[in-house]
């Protein structure tokens, strides 16, 4: 079964949601294939745009992380978005443009959803995670805001509130590391304390998991039961802010929040290890999105070949379990991951992309397709540096199509966003949301001149 569309995505993440929205947004036919759940499901939920630089001190704001980008490193995604078409130099002005422009308009995308979100560029917030320690974030979905914990710093009492029998997240403990932190801050909030609710979708608090929770919330609301025993532990404590399980429902989090914040607390969710509910929050948002603005989308189908003629992808062939589908598009974007989604493969004798065999390279654009895996990662799971696999990627002109060994544009019509492009290492930088989101729109962008005959 053959279909002919303007643009092909293949990726279901947010880069290549980001993509194939700004195009079908503009009147392009669209077609969005994906074998399954985006990797943005699996994700906090929180939008990182550039929380940290390893060869920099800590940032006061993404926008000056941004800003000194392209002198730290000339090969960043980032760096790309920034290279003038008048002079091809790099503009840091451009760089902050184009990322501003992508955020806004999600922003904009994404108001009234489950997943509308809050932030700054120009500010850097300690968002709270599971474990009671802090993680620099740039955007975090409305159900995460602190309100003003740290600005009434001296006033604060903060509660962590866990659930009997959910394994994901405890309260005591993430109290104690928090507390343990501020005694290193220089303002510290008042007072720290936890207890423990019932919610027991199941009729007994044991192994709930916290997709289990969040649809029995978005079904019946906050047990009153539950909302009574965090009613009496608010009292006994004074507190003045509750952090909560990232669990609060999928579609109605805000409305349970409202009914905490009724007791006379500002109530927030804190950043969710995967299996993440925000992060399902966030990928339906993207996807209806992306379906609202006339795109179509295939899920549970897989690209396994393409047909390429004139330096040009013709066709790409996608199978699921019962059909193909042969897909004419007049140009393609490549948004397929790195190792979760399975767009970069590595094995004994080095790394290659998957679906179109392309050049791989690491951070500094050095050659990877005969380097063994084992090579780029280091002997400590957990270090500050990271892990160098995590940089392999794609290489990419400065349109974001991918390029070869000697340089030259592979197929003119092909354009890569997100986590398959090589240059940065994005536990590292906390950088991973922002970069797919950013190179999305931009790739989108940049097909639709294409598509136009504008490039």
């Amino acid at each position: 079964m053959e279909h002919e569309f303007d643009l092909a995505i293949i990726g279901g993440g947010i880069a290549g949601l980001a993509a194939g929205t700004i195009a079908s947004e503009s009147g392009l036919k669209t077609i969005l294939v994906r074998k399954g759940q985006g990797s943005t499901s699996y994700s906090s939920g929180a939008i990182d745009i550039l929380g940290n630089l390893v060869e920099s001190l800590f940032p006061l704001s993404p926008l000056d992380t941004l800003s000194t980008t392209g002198v730290i490193r000339s090969t960043h995604p980032y760096v790309i978005l920034g290279i003038s078409e008048d002079n091809r130099e790099v503009e840091t002005e451009l760089i902050v443009q184009r990322v501003r422009d992508s955020t806004k308009w999600l922003q904009k995308g994404l108001d009234g959803s489950c997943a509308e979100f809050t932030g700054a560029l120009d500010r850097t917030m300690e968002a709270i995670t599971v474990l009671g320690t802090t993680k620099p974030t740039c955007f975090v979905q409305k159900t995460m805001d602190m309100g003003n914990l740290r600005e009434h710093h001296d006033e604060s009492i903060l509660l962590f509130v866990d659930l009997l029998g959910h394994p994901d997240f405890n309260g005591r403990l993430a109290a104690r590391t928090f507390a343990e932190f501020q005694r290193y801050e220089d303002k510290p909030v008042k007072k720290v304390s936890s207890c423990s609710i019932t919610i027991a979708p199941f009729g007994k608090p044991y192994n709930i998991s916290s997709v289990e929770i969040a649809r029995h919330l978005d079904h019946s609301g906050l047990p009153s039961e539950a909302l009574s025993e965090l009613r009496t532990n608010i009292e006994n404590t004074g507190a003045t802010h509750v952090a909560l399980p990232p669990v609060m429902g999928i579609e109605y989090a805000t409305t349970v929040l409202q009914e905490i914040a009724d007791l006379g607390v500002h109530p927030f969710e804190v950043l969710s290890f995967p299996p993440s509910v925000p992060g399902m929050r966030l990928q339906q948002s993207l996807d209806d999105m992306y379906l609202e603005s006339g795109g179509q989308m295939h899920i549970g189908t897989e690209v396994v070949g393409f047909d390429s003629a004139d330096d040009r992808v013709s066709r790409i062939i996608a199978k699921s379990p019962h059909r193909q589908l042969e897909i004419s598009a007049t140009a393609t974007i490549l948004a397929s991951g790195k190792f979760i989604g399975g767009g970069i493969r590595g094995a004994e004798s080095g790394f290659r992309e998957s679906i179109f065999n392309l050049d791989t390279v690491d951070l500094n654009y050095n050659p990877t397709d005969d380097l063994r895996p084992q090579k780029l990662t280091d002997r400590i799971n957990v270090s500050y540096e990271g892990h160098a696999a995590f940089s392999v990627g794609v290489p990419v002109d400065r349109y974001f199509r991918p390029i070869n060994y000697d340089s030259q544009v592979v197929y003119e019509n092909l354009f890569a966003a997100g986590s398959i492009l090589a240059g940065y290492n994005y536990p590292v930088e906390k950088s991973g949301l922002g970069v797919g989101l950013t190179t999305g729109y931009t790739a989108g962008l940049n097909a639709m001149r294409y598509i136009k005959e504008e490039l």
